[in-house]
């Protein structure tokens, strides 16, 4: 903006009636030698002349340009009067005027005298960036001409963040700082605060002013950094970094709830917020926690990467949905709200649902199962049920598996007649394969009509194996025995009655153990053990059962009077049922 400088100048007297074109320095506190004030082009400038002796005042043409010179240049009237030029010229950058006055006692006309130089400066900012980051720096470069090389404050162009034009006291940016340069340092780097208001700001490159000039609500009388003494403005925009998520979901919700009861989702990892930023979260109609932290209905932060888990209760009254609202609220870059929010419902069951919801077990299929080999599924919650609901719960097989079974307390009581259930029973099913090779088999459990199946298929028929023996229930009375007595062949070994058969290495003082899933309480297995003529008179073989509860037993094998510790028997052995 172009504007008028008046710079008062009082004429000195050396003590003799002689001319003295001295040098009068703008201020007390910046002195230099080469210059009395800087202008713009488009400035109006001027000196205010103060004679003491009371004379008249006339000036000189400037020796150091042609033009301008004051205009009005001649002898004046006694008193102050105000010689100015309006400098839209850029054919010259400065101007030395020398004035001079008369003492009227002494009749002298030019008793007293003073000089005034006045140098013109430009200059325009180059940006890095127009759009920074706040708290970073704002960083560019100054091109300028006129200005004197660096040695005092005055010889220096300043550059200030501005937000307010509305006062004569331009304000500045929270946490901005006042930056500078030179005729041979033109960069420059301004702070910004980290909490700086996003929006775009004024960046204003000033020149050196003595304060007190032209002062009034329309100008900043600073030195350094007056409105008036502006010679080139840029704007730019401060942004921020990112604290709003992405969008995040909660899941589904629960359905045939049952009431007053607590349900959670699953934690969700929450993305999209910037580095080191932090959002605001909250929550109405239920609670929340942030990773392993407590649930809260309180308000928090919550970082890139976290995971966030909603519960819910669900109403004391049937076929009611209670809805909690998780909302995660930052800024987008431009410190705009932006607010991401999910539902997580859970919905209580009607008074007359007793179907429950569909169960799955896994696995579902076995292959290469023992001859009647016990199977055991993994454990199934019972859910979706109405408040207050049972519905009924059995286990069955098909073809020639036996013993289905189901249980809900871990395995403690196995039931084959049909029972109930209620939403949060962990239930298991068990059955026994079928009785002959290579047969593939299914166990099912049902509850309330809802149903699944597990498959479990026989090993093939190989060496060892009793196939196609005599059928029906009635002894015969056949028996074999080996050289020793021992019984390896008898009513009881009809192919469906052979479990398993083997060998087993037992050396002389110690045992062995012979496993199987069907060596459980109240099954009716035995084991016949043979081991041959490598048999030592004198040793003892035994063999005993040991039933473990709610699981599968084992018998041991054991030799004893110890001939020899460094003796191994094998031993044949064969599971039989009754």
């Amino acid at each position: 903006m172009a504007t008028s400088y008046d710079y008062p100048i009082t004429l000195e007297f050396d003590g003799v009636d002689s001319l003295d074109y001295s040098y009068v320095a703008p201020s007390s506190t910046y002195t230099g030698s080469t210059l009395g004030m800087y202008f713009k082009a488009g400035d109006t400038i001027g000196n205010t002349i103060t004679n003491p002796s009371g004379g008249n005042i006339g000036d000189v043409a400037a020796n150091t340009a042609a033009d301008p010179d004051p205009d009005n240049s001649g002898a004046q009237a006694p008193g102050t009067k105000y010689y100015a030029v309006t400098s839209s010229s850029t054919a010259w950058a400065t101007t030395t005027w020398l004035i001079f006055g008369r003492n009227t006692s002494s009749g002298n006309p030019a008793d007293r005298s003073n000089r005034f130089w006045w140098q013109r400066v430009s200059g325009t900012i180059s940006l890095d960036s127009t759009t920074i980051t706040r708290g970073s720096n704002l960083t560019g470069s100054v091109s300028q001409t006129g200005l004197q090389p660096p040695g005092t404050n005055s010889h220096r162009l300043y550059l200030k963040v501005w937000n307010s034009a509305t006062t004569a006291d331009w304000t500045y940016v929270n946490g901005g700082s006042l930056a500078s340069v030179t005729s041979s340092s033109t960069s420059f780097s301004l702070s910004t605060a980290s909490n700086m208001p996003c929006g775009t700001y004024e960046l204003v490159l000033t020149h050196y002013a003595p304060s007190g000039s032209n002062s009034g609500s329309t100008y900043q009388t600073n030195n350094y950094w007056g409105r008036n003494q502006q010679l080139h403005s840029i704007n730019f925009t401060v942004q921020r970094v990112r604290s709003y998520p992405d969008q995040f979901e909660l899941g589904t919700g629960t359905t045939s709830a049952a009431t007053s009861t607590d349900y959670a989702s699953s934690a969700i990892t929450i993305t999209g917020i910037g580095s080191g930023q932090t959002a605001t979260v909250t929550i109405s109609g239920g609670s929340y926690k942030i990773g392993s932290g407590s649930y809260t209905t309180g308000s928090s932060t919550i970082s890139n990467n976290q995971t966030v888990t909603v519960k819910v209760t669900s109403s004391s009254q049937l076929s009611t949905q209670t809805t909690a609202t998780l909302t995660i609220t930052g800024e987008d870059v431009n410190c705009n709200t932006v607010s991401k929010s999910d539902t997580w419902q859970v919905t209580t069951a009607s008074s007359g649902d007793t179907t429950p919801d569909v169960f799955t077990f896994s696995p579902d299929t076995y292959t290469g199962v023992a001859i009647q080999g016990l199977i055991t599924s993994n454990e199934i919650t019972v859910a979706g049920l109405g408040s207050g609901q049972t519905a009924a719960i059995s286990a069955s097989g098909t073809g020639n598996s036996h013993n289905a079974a189901w249980t809900k307390d871990d395995g403690t009581n196995w039931n084959t007649s049909a029972g109930t259930v209620v939403n949060g029973d962990d239930v298991k099913l068990r059955f026994n394969a079928s009785t002959v090779n290579n047969q593939a088999n299914t166990g099912t459990l049902t509850i309330g009509g809802v149903s699944d199946t597990i498959t479990a298929t026989t090993v093939a028929s190989g060496s060892g194996s009793v196939v196609g023996g005599i059928s029906g229930t009635d002894d015969y009375g056949l028996e074999v025995r080996n050289g020793s007595n021992v019984l390896i062949f008898s009513p009881n070994f009809r192919s469906g009655h052979l479990v398993k058969e083997g060998s087993v290495s037992v050396a002389d003082g110690s045992s062995a153990n012979i496993t199987h899933a069907e060596i459980v309480a109240g099954a009716d297995i035995n084991c016949i053990v043979y081991w041959g003529a490598t048999a030592v008179p004198g040793l003892t073989l035994s063999v005993t059962r040991t039933n473990v509860s709610g699981g599968s037993g084992y018998f041991t094998v054991a030799i004893s009077n110890i001939v020899s510790a460094n003796v191994t028997f094998a031993v044949k052995y064969w599971l039989v049922r009754y």
